[in-house]
C-alpha cells in the first residue's frame, strides 16, 4: 500500500486511512442438480464489490472529522470511492457506526460501501498522478509538471513538507 495514497470519498480525504479495510468480490454461481448427472454449474457473471473496515479518528478535530464524514453519509447517492492498491470505482456509501464512547482525541467507527454497478459509471476518470523516481522533492514535481505546489500540498494531505525526498515509486497525486 502507497503510504501517500489516503482513502477518499466523493472528494473527501480520510486524515488517516483506516486500520482495516476489506474488500470482498463475489460471482453469481448456480448449481443445478440433474438425476443420474454431474451437477450442472452455470455463472452469471459477478455481484458488486463490498468495501468495509474500521479505523480511527484522531487529534483534537475528530469530532469534526466525525461530523464531515457523517455529512459524506447522509447525502446519499454513489461517488467516486478512492483505495489504496485499487483502482478507483463508484460506490454507494452504505453505513458508518459509532464503534464505542468517543474521547476528546479519539473516535472509532466502521463503515462499508457497496459499488455502484450502473452503466454510468464504467468509465472512471483516474487522477493524474506522478511516480517518484527517488530524491525528487514536491518543489522538483511542481516544477516540472508546472503545478503548484500549494495545490500539490492540498491533493497530497500525508506530505508535511515540500522539502522533503520521496522514495522511488511512491505515487503524488497531481
Amino acid at each position: 500500500m502507497n503510504k501517500l495514497e489516503k482513502m477518499s470519498y466523493k472528494g473527501y480525504s480520510f486524515a488517516t486511512n483506516p486500520s482495516v479495510i476489506k474488500i470482498r468480490h463475489r460471482a453469481r454461481v448456480t448449481k443445478n442438480s440433474v438425476p443420474f448427472q454431474a451437477e450442472n454449474t452455470v455463472s452469471f457473471g459477478r455481484k458488486a464489490c463490498e468495501i468495509s473496515g474500521e479505523g480511527e479518528l484522531v487529534g483534537y478535530d475528530c469530532e469534526k472529522q466525525f461530523a464531515e464524514i457523517r455529512k459524506l453519509f447522509l447525502s446519499g447517492g454513489s461517488g467516486l470511492l478512492l483505495l489504496p492498491g485499487i483502482e478507483p470505482f463508484y460506490a454507494f456509501f452504505q453505513n458508518f457506526e459509532l464503534l464505542e464512547e468517543p474521547s476528546d482525541s479519539l473516535i472509532k467507527y466502521s463503515f462499508s460501501f457497496c459499488e455502484d454497478t450502473s452503466a454510468k459509471h464504467f468509465e472512471v476518470q483516474t487522477p493524474k498522478s506522478y511516480i517518484a523516481k527517488g530524491g525528487e522533492t514536491l518543489w522538483d514535481i511542481s516544477y516540472d509538471n508546472n503545478i503548484a505546489v500549494e495545490e500539490l500540498l492540498e491533493k497530497n494531505p500525508a506530505v508535511m513538507r515540500p522539502d522533503l525526498a520521496f522514495d522511488v515509486g511512491e505515487v503524488i497525486r497531481l
